[in-house]
């Protein structure tokens, strides 16, 4: 799997790209990654593009602890703004679910799951155009 992010710090977002073979426990380096990120706050926005995931592999009671330990090492009271999650395929759906039911029951906003882009930016504020210029670039700088 690939996931890397970009940071649009004027427009207060984070984008991450995910594309490949998903499998369970590969973002925690990202997270470290982004976190360290002299842009990153924790309030900012978040758009996950699933656009290029092509099979995933999660076992899903693994994924779960997982998520509930890195809720237990956040100890935030304030958590992000809702999630959007870019899912125009049917297996960059699947996965978008299953990421959703992991959160069912969790003190956190649920994410909202949109099929376009347009969509997705309904939900995001992007005057300028800037997000969408990054989320159709073919590589994330």
């Amino acid at each position: 799997m690939t996931v890397s992010f970009k940071i649009l710090a004027k427009e207060d977002i984070v984008y991450f790209r995910y594309s490949g073979h998903i499998r369970a426990g590969e973002t925690k380096a990202l997270l470290a990654e982004l976190t360290v990120d002299p842009d990153y706050h924790p309030k900012l926005q978040q758009l996950a593009d699933f656009t290029e995931v092509i099979s995933v592999e999660l076992d899903y009671a693994k994924a779960m602890q997982a998520m509930r330990t890195t809720l237990a090492e956040l100890k935030q009271v304030d958590y992000p703004p809702t999630p959007i999650y870019l899912a125009p395929t049917d297996v960059a759906m699947s996965f978008a679910k299953m990421i959703c039911h992991l959160w069912d029951g969790l003190p956190m906003p649920q994410p909202i799951i949109c099929e376009t882009t347009d969509e997705a930016l309904r939900f995001l504020d992007d005057p300028d155009g800037t997000l969408r210029q990054v989320i159709s670039s073919p590589l994330l700088h």
